[in-house]
């Protein structure tokens, strides 16, 4: 069960971060359409974003069973405790992200950048889970 349970925690990840680094993408092509092909770009946006949600949803699942069943909370590492702290980070700019996304989606041009400087953040936060999961379960 343990090894199921870290194998959707990894595919949940590249799922989470191929998304971000998606939008980020998309992000920036967006910005280089015509109007007329931006509806396009945002069915693309979209449906990263629903792989990016269904990746975090089944980040924080399986971290919680993992930390539950492993009985980590109790003895964590202090790297352990700041990834959380990235983890608690990033949803809150995941939940940004999709705010100032749908509202560059709709053509506001300073909301569109506030998304690509938080996407560059959530990149960064991510980073800083990866390196903390890294050294705190070594």
């Amino acid at each position: 069960m343990a090894d199921l349970m870290v194998f959707i925690h990894f595919v949940a990840l590249a799922m989470g971060g191929a998304a971000s680094i998606g939008l980020l993408v998309v992000g920036l092509t967006n910005a280089k359409v015509p109007p007329e092909h931006r509806p396009s770009v945002g069915r693309v946006a979209l449906t990263l974003r629903t792989v990016g949600k269904t990746g975090m949803a089944l980040l924080l699942l399986t971290g919680i069973i993992m930390a539950t069943a492993g009985g980590v909370w109790g003895d964590a590492s202090p790297l352990f405790w700041v990834k959380l702290v990235a983890v608690a980070a990033l949803i809150v700019g995941i939940v940004m992200g999709i705010k100032a996304g749908d509202q560059a989606m709709k053509g506001d041009p300073e909301a569109a950048k506030r998304a690509m400087m938080i996407a560059k953040i959530n990149l960064g936060l991510l980073a800083v889970i990866l390196a903390c999961a890294v050294v705190a379960f070594d």
